[in-house]
This record gives structure tokens, C-alpha cells and sequence, in this order.
């Protein structure tokens, strides 16, 4: 059944009749009994007349309707509507529709507000939605519409709704494809419309529907060639096509379903059909006539046309846009491919109608983003974002959107192997930065030591071999041994793992304080350190160094001469993922960090250093955190008395595998 619908609003009735409600219905008693200012519509005195006459005709319809009325939505429906209210009746009646419809909402309100925002009314056919009813959810088909209702002033003042439950109709029809594909004999028991003709192809006998569909009564049409009463074309060319069962009685046997076929009905009628015959035989086998069974496939037709024109402009842009699209139902099966898709995902093999965990075993991991996101868009219906590694046979970084559907989630990914290709070369050119940094280090550190032994030296060479002479030569070898250490400890700094080990904070901390002594004793920072566990943890301790390392370095520049910098080291839990591990605090009261700069601190090529930084060291730092499963925090103030930067650096106990 065809929707209603409602351009204008009927009249408001005149004179005093003009706010009484008509009828003598269930819902005309429950209207006039309702005390309508408990609802947002307040009492019915202060109602328009626009109102009340939209009321009225509602009631008097023998259809189901219902009014969507003022900013709330508000809900009156009448009689005919009720069977489809359910339990929801009488309490729905003057609750805002998006409490009412709450499960069909967020489908309705959209199509509500259109109607609202436009003014112009809209059809639907066949719409699946989710409705309440007998305390359960269930799947309902509708044909319905919503009109705009003007009010005397020109304005929208509430919508019309008319409304059908052709859940019936469309299982039947569903039932009615899937039978299609049966045997022909179990076609004709099922078949609507059925002529039977003599073996010359003349009507002996119609049924109703076959009267109906073709326009010819029986008495009329008995005897006449069937060609005459069903005159077939093809539905594209125009074309005569020959009737299955004069074909049937042609070749003696059964002719199955045309497609795209039009009966041209005696007035003038143009429906679609599927049509299939038959020959009749006697006992000897001999062919006596023919049986001819059709159907009025229109509706289906019309919407076949219409889902394939929506398909085919859907499959267009599916297959030009450069986003891998991929839909999976709730049963974890992926429905559906796009050609970028297919590129990206089918290195191991076909995907399609594959269980998603099953054919990307890579994505299932402790804490792996692709099952947290996923689950998080298919059972609590939230998107997401991400970027995530996908190992053999994929290789590939990989760029992910996820979005919750009615049926299950939706992904959008792209390919971001090569930018993050290029994210590696940066951090290595960090590195290399850090190693010159090390060096010019490295070369002062030595400097002065040296130039004292030298001076020590010169010394020893100018004095007798007195208790002076032997203090200086201690003091030289003192300083010798200060540049041995300063040489062990640089080399042991850089020194990169290629696996992990166990070290504890104060065996990385010592490297690096050891590295930065030179410069913290000559701008006479305040060092101040409290190791409250040594508990070891596994990690590659180069790179952990280099992170420590960088934000030492950061404090100690951001200081000057003068200040505190404070080292510490605690157990602790990681409150996201209940991970135990290490938190170490590098902290310094220097200026601190506006909170521009704040905000932007672990940006790429972000610096506050001018031509001396190159704005890659916590952006670098960050990422090996995070490769070590870890977070990089940052909290900062500039206040009075409050000044200073605290950096704090978590990482699990088992930061990586081994």
C-alpha cells in the first residue's frame, strides 16, 4: 500500500464548534480527558485554532495518523493508529515523540526535521524500523509519510504523520523471492493469476486475479486466443514476447519464469509480471492445453529500480574514492569490499564473507587497538579513530576510522606505511642530531680535565718531590679518572641494543647525570634525587636513555644558572590499562611553559630553542615511550612561587617483549 500524505492542513471549523473535539472514539474521550498541562503543550486553552482543527481531522480519518505538534514534538494519534501503538497507548499520547518513538528516533527525527527545516512533505516505503511492542524490540516495515502543518501565520506548526505496518506484506513478499528459485510445479500451486487454455491457445478458464490483472471477465474472454487477452512486451524494447505456456505447448515441456516482462492489461493498464507455463497432459501423455501462472511484481520492480540506481551510484563512489571500505555485520563476517579495500586486505587471500578475527589473526593482540575500537563501535556504538601495524602478509601501517551502523561497524583505512616510513627517517636523524650533541659534549667534558692534568702536570715538573708534588700528581690522576668514566659512560650511552634488557632507573639516570655533570656543577643547579623502588624492568635502555636523557637536558637549559632539578622513581599502576610499572619524574623550577607552547610541546619540528633546536626531541621521545607501551606526561605552571616544568615518563615493568 502506496503511502498518504498532506500537502495543506483542512480548515480550522468557525464559529463556537471551532475548539470541540469531533467523534466519539476511545482517543476523542482520552484527548478530552488528559490534562494537557502536565504536557509541553500546555492546556488546551491556549491552543490555536490550527491545533484543533488538525485534532479533528485526525479523528475523523479511518486511516492510521498521528500529529507531531509544536517544538517538542508532542504526539496525538487516532484510532486507527492504536493497534499499532501497542503498549504504548494511552501513555504516548501527549509525550514528545522522541520519547514515544525513542527506538525509531534517531531514523524519524532526521526525517522529521527535514520535513520541518523544508517544509516539504516526504514519502517512505517499505522503511525497516525498530519499534517497542509486547516488551520486546522488534523489526516492523512501514509505508509512511510526513506533512507539514501551517499554522494561519504561514508557520510550521506541527507535522502529519499517516502510517502503515506492511510488515506482512514485505515478509511475504520476501517469501515470495525466495520461492522463485523453486520448481515450476511448486510455482503454479503458489502463483496468483492462472488462465488454462486448450491445446490451440484458447482461454477456457481464468481465476479472479487473472480477470483483475488482465481486465477481461471470464465469460468474456473464454474462448478467445490468449494472446488477445494477454498481450506481453518486453519491458525494455517494447518487443512482443512469447506467452511460456503457447511456448510450453510448443515444446512440450515447462517454460520457467520471463524476466522483465509488462502486461499491457485491455484497458490500457501497463503492469509488471513474472510469468511461467506449462504444458496440461492426459494420461497417454498427449498435450491437451496449457496453464499459464503470473504474478504483479510492480511494487517490487519499481523498488528493484530503485535500489539499483542507489546501488550503482553507491558503487561509484565506493570504487573511486581512495579509502579502503570495509562493512562487517555483528556476527564479525565482512559483507562488503571496495576495490581500495580489496588492494589493501586480500595479500593473504579472499576476505570476503570471511569472520574478521579469523582472516587478521595480526589484529588480535594484548591491547590492540583494533579490538578495543572495534568492540567499542559494535557494542556500545561509539567511533573511533586510530593508527595501528599490521604484520605478515600485510606489512602496512594503517590509518583507521570506525563507525557504528544499524547492522554492525563500518571502517575507513588508508595506507600510511610511507608517511610513517619517513616518521623513522626523522627519528633517525634525531638520533644522529643526538649523537653530535654527545660529542660537542663530550669534547668539553674532556677538555677540562685535561687542561687541568696539563696544568698539574707542569706543576709536578716545576716542584720538588715534596708532599705538594705528590697531591698534585694525585689530583692529576683524579682527573684522568674522571675522563675514563666520562668516556665509558658516553659510549655506554649510545650504545644501542638491538634486544631488550633488564636495567633499573638508577643504572639509566646515572648515564645520563654522569653526561650533563659538567654543565649542571658549572650553572650550579641543585640536583636533588629520591629513588623510591630499583625494582629493574625490561625496555631497549638506549633508547629509554635518550628519552631521560632529552628531557635532562631540556630542564637543565631551561634553569640557566642557579635552580633545582629533581630526579625521582616510584612504583606505580597505569590507571588505563591497570598496567605495574615505573614512573620516573624529571622536574626543574625554571619559567615554565606557556600554555601555547604547552599545548604543542610533542609536535613535530616544534621548538622554543629558535636555530639551536630542531623541535624533534620529545616529539622523538614520545614515540619510543610509546613503543615501549608506556605515556610521556607534561604538566607545567608559570605562577609566582609556583614556577616549574614536571615531565613524568610510565612504563610497564614488561614494557616490551622479549
Amino acid at each position: 500500500m502506496e503511502p498518504f500524505s498532506a500537502s495543506a492542513p483542512i480548515p480550522a471549523p468557525r464559529g463556537e464548534n471551532a475548539r470541540q473535539f469531533c467523534g466519539s472514539g476511545e482517543m476523542t474521550k482520552l484527548i478530552r480527558e488528559l490534562d494537557w498541562s502536565t504536557t509541553p503543550l500546555g492546556h488546551a486553552e491556549t491552543w490555536t485554532d490550527t491545533l484543533f482543527s488538525a485534532i479533528n481531522m485526525i479523528l475523523a480519518a479511518p486511516v492510521p495518523m498521528q500529529i507531531f505538534w509544536g517544538p517538542e514534538h508532542v504526539v496525538i494519534y487516532n484510532d486507527a493508529l492504536m493497534p499499532i501503538m501497542s503498549h504504548k497507548h494511552p501513555t504516548a499520547l501527549g509525550q514528545p515523540a522522541r520519547i514515544c518513538w525513542a527506538e525509531a528516533w534517531p531514523i524519524v527525527g532526521s526525517q522529521m526535521h527535514k520535513v520541518l527545516t523544508t517544509g516539504e512533505s516526504v514519502n517512505y516505503t517499505n522503511v525497516l524500523l525498530p519499534i517497542a511492542r509486547d516488551g520486546k524490540m522488534q523489526d516492523i516495515y512501514w509505508n509512511y509519510s510526513y506533512s507539514a502543518w501551517y499554522g494561519t501565520d504561514g508557520k510550521i506548526e506541527g507535522i502529519l504523520n499517516i502510517a502503515f505496518d506492511t510488515t506482512d506484506a514485505v515478509r511475504a513478499r520476501q517469501r515470495l523471492q525466495e520461492s522463485e528459485a523453486r520448481a515450476v510445479r511448486t510455482l503454479q500451486s503458489i502463483g496468483d493469476a492462472v488462465i488454462i487454455t486448450d491445446a490451440a491457445s484458447r482461454v477456457t478458464r481464468m481465476n479472479p486475479i487473472a480477470e483483475q490483472l488482465t481486465s477481461w471477465p471470464q465469460q468474456e474472454a473464454e474462448g478467445l486466443p490468449l494472446a488477445q487477452v494477454f498481450h506481453i512486451v518486453n519491458e525494455t524494447t517494447r518487443e512482443l514476447v512469447e506467452i511460456p505456456s503457447e511456448k510450453a505447448i510448443r515444446v512440450g515441456e515447462v517454460v520457467g519464469l520471463a524476466n522483465h516482462t509488462i502486461l499491457i492489461a485491455r484497458d490500457g493498464t501497463e503492469i509488471n509480471i513474472d510469468d511461467s507455463g506449462a504444458p496440461i497432459r492426459d494420461e497417454d501423455g498427449k498435450i491437451l492445453g496449457g496453464v499459464l501462472v503470473f504474478r504483479n511484481i510492480s511494487e517490487r520492480r519499481r523498488a528493484e529500480r530503485e535500489r539499483n540506481g542507489l546501488n550503482a551510484r553507491l558503487n561509484q563512489i565506493m570504487r573511486v574514492t581512495t579509502d579502503a571500505i570495509v562493512i562487517v555485520d555483528r556476527n564479525w563476517v565482512l559483507t562488503y569490499i571496495n576495490p581500495r579495500a580489496e588492494e589493501i586486505y586480500s595479500a593473504g587471500g579472499p576476505v570476503l564473507g570471511k569472520n574478521l578475527w579469523e582472516r587478521f589473526p595480526g589484529a588480535v593482540y594484548e591491547g590492540s587497538p583494533y579490538v578495543e575500537h572495534y568492540n567499542r563501535a559494535m557494542n556500545d556504538g561509539i567511533s573511533g579513530r586510530f593508527e595501528a601495524y599490521y604484520p605478515e602478509p600485510l606489512n602496512i601501517w594503517l590509518e583507521i576510522e570506525v563507525y557504528p551502523t544499524a547492522d554492525g561497524i563500518v571502517t575507513f583505512s588508508r595506507d600510511v606505511t610511507q608517511q610513517k616510513q619517513a616518521t623513522s627517517a626523522l627519528i633517525q636523524t634525531e638520533k644522529l642530531a643526538a649523537v653530535g650533541r654527545l660529542a660537542a659534549s663530550i669534547a668539553h667534558e674532556i677538555n677540562n680535565p685535561l687542561e687541568a692534568v696539563t696544568n698539574l702536570l707542569y706543576l709536578a715538573q716545576e716542584s720538588d718531590q715534596t708532599e705538594e708534588m705528590k697531591r698534585y700528581i694525585t689530583t692529576a690522576e683524579g682527573e684522568l679518572q674522571r675522563v675514563s668514566v666520562i668516556s665509558s659512560q658516553t659510549l655506554r650511552f649510545y650504545k644501542q641494543s638491538s634486544s631488550p634488557r633488564e636495567v633499573t632507573f638508577d643504572d639509566l639516570m646515572g648515564t645520563v647525570l654522569a653526561v650533563h655533570h659538567g654543565k649542571i656543577n658549572a650553572a650550579q643547579i641543585q640536583v636533588e634525587r629520591k629513588d623510591r623502588t630499583n625494582k629493574s624492568f625490561l625496555c631497549f635502555d638506549g633508547e629509554i636513555r635518550q628519552v631521560l636523557n632529552n628531557l635532562v637536558g631540556n630542564s637543565v637549559d631551561a634553569l640557566g644558572t642557579g635552580g633545582r632539578l629533581l630526579i625521582r622513581s616510584r612504583a606505580a599502576t597505569d590507571h588505563r590499562t591497570q598496567r605495574v610499572g615505573i614512573a620516573m619524574t624529571v622536574a626543574d623550577s625554571g619559567s615554565g611553559i606557556d600554555p601555547v607552547a604547552l599545548s604543542r610541546i610533542f609536535d613535530a619540528f616544534f621548538t622554543t630553542k629558535g636555530a639551536i633546536g630542531n623541535g624533534l626531541g620529545l616529539w622523538v621521545s614520545k614515540q619510543i615511550v610509546e613503543n615501549h607501551a608506556g605515556t610521556l606526561r607534561v604538566r607545567s605552571s608559570r605562577r609566582p612561587g609556583r614556577r616549574g616544568t614536571v615531565f613524568t615518563l610510565f612504563l610497564p615493568f614488561e614494557a616490551v617483549k622479549r
